[in-house]
């Protein structure tokens, strides 16, 4: 897809409240990633094209502008004079075009913002590691003016009383710079990581602005019920937020029987005078576009073809986010009775060898030959310097951890036959596997 641009001067992000115009769309997404990835083709047009490892949430937000016809994303992108650049807009050609404003940020800003604040300090506390946190690992200056930038972009796109979605924790300041500038817009955020209890949530230094600004929200939305209401509780022991009687959640989730089931929810709350509605609601991906994509005859063409080619065998697919999915005969059932007992015992000293040299813990089985690895781990993988013999799988878990790749186990039966004998030589191969771990 090709795309047509126009400039955004540096002066309009210097509008006051005062002197605010409304700009043209009736709906603003504001995220940091863009829809696509940027190439320039031969002409010298911008092209758009799908993303190679596109982030798990992209193609959903994008379903967000299939219906809307005066949208705008606001994105970021690198330039390392930004302080002089112009904000980009490009025009999306789609069924439903709409704007694409990336702004500029340099790498120092990208890196503190994004990989340092966002990804160091805040992520060990929304997912409850609180001993992982220091309030070293922030620059709360750079957050603040990076959240700023993204919302005097949203202001100057938006509509009269359009609806601006803020996307994200790497967003939480946006919503109450927005309606400073604002107030006639309807602004909604959806907290797309967990959010914690109270007590973890307590520990960063900056929860009251943070608190504040979602508080200024007409809706912020969770994935499930018990993030909701953890939010909700942190806003009420925290800030004094008032709330609306508990409802009983929707029947789609659990009410009882796992760690994160909730049985009611706070519908709303209020706080300076503004009511705020909280909602329980996972995004979703578009079932209309994966059923035609599955019924298309390219890929019930190559479904058969994976069939013919693999019959009789197991296939291992990997779908959440790692980068060498592995199999573990030893945590089936079955594992003792039918893996050869010198190979069972071999394999389970050398899966004790490997957690202790590659750190991953939660790794068995190293010697398994069922195994998937993404095309970036091959790349980056110095493979002429990989041990060649029986302890290549063991040199490799090693050196994916060296690069801080991710590695999972799917259990898997193991075939053998019952009572076969193996004519390994345990002692070599113990000794040499150790040797080299």
């Amino acid at each position: 897809m090709r795309a047509t641009s126009s400039p955004t001067t540096p002066s309009t992000l210097e509008r006051s409240a005062s002197s605010q115009a409304f700009g043209g769309s009736s709906f603003v997404l504001v995220y940091h990633r863009s829809p696509y990835d940027l190439k320039t083709a031969a002409d010298g047009s911008t092209e758009f094209v799908d993303q190679k490892s596109p982030n798990g949430i992209i193609p959903t937000l994008r379903n967000l502008f299939l219906e809307e016809r005066s949208g705008t994303w606001i994105s970021w992108r690198q330039d390392e004079d930004a302080v002089n650049a112009a904000d980009e807009r490009l025009t999306v050609p789609s069924a439903n075009p709409f704007t694409l404003r990336r702004l500029p940020l340099t790498e120092t800003q990208i890196s503190s913002f994004y990989h340092v604040t966002s990804k160091e300090s805040f992520w060990p506390i929304l997912h409850s590691f609180p001993g992982l946190f220091s309030v070293d690992n922030s620059d709360w200056d750079t957050f603040v003016g990076v959240n700023q930038s993204f919302a005097r972009a949203a202001c100057e796109e938006a509509a009269e009383g359009a609806t601006i979605w803020v996307h994200d924790y790497n967003l939480w300041l946006a919503p109450a710079q927005i309606r400073a500038l604002r107030p006639d817009v309807r602004i909604a955020f959806f907290h797309h990581t967990p959010f914690p209890s109270n007590d973890v949530f307590s520990i960063l230094p900056w929860r009251d602005e943070i608190l504040d600004s979602l508080l200024c929200c007409d809706l912020v939305g969770f994935h499930i019920p018990r993030y909701a209401d953890n939010f909700s509780r942190t806003a009420i022991n925290l800030r004094g937020a008032r709330c609306g009687d508990p409802v009983p959640v929707a029947v789609k989730f659990r009410h009882h029987g796992s760690a994160l089931a909730q049985p009611t929810v706070l519908p709303w709350l209020e706080h300076n005078g503004r009511r705020v509605h909280i909602q329980a609601s996972p995004v979703g991906t578009s079932p209309d576009v994966i059923r035609e994509l599955r019924d298309s005859t390219e890929v019930q063409t190559m479904a058969t073809q994976i069939s013919e080619q693999h019959a009789g065998r197991k296939l291992i697919i990997s779908a959440s986010r790692v980068d060498y999915t592995k199999g573990n005969r030893l945590v089936t059932g079955e594992a003792f009775k039918r893996i050869p007992k010198i190979r069972f015992f071999g394999n389970s000293a050398l899966s004790l060898f490997t957690k202790i040299a590659s750190g991953y813990w939660h790794v068995a089985d190293s010697q398994t030959g069922y195994t998937a690895i993404n095309a970036r781990a091959l790349k980056v993988i110095n493979w002429d310097k990989m041990f060649k013999r029986y302890g290549q799988p063991n040199d490799l878990l090693v050196k994916l951890n060296v690069e801080g790749f991710r590695v999972q186990d799917v259990p898997v039966e193991p075939v053998y036959n019952v009572g076969e004998q193996s004519g390994i030589n345990i002692r070599k191969v113990i000794f040499t596997i150790g040797s080299l771990l």
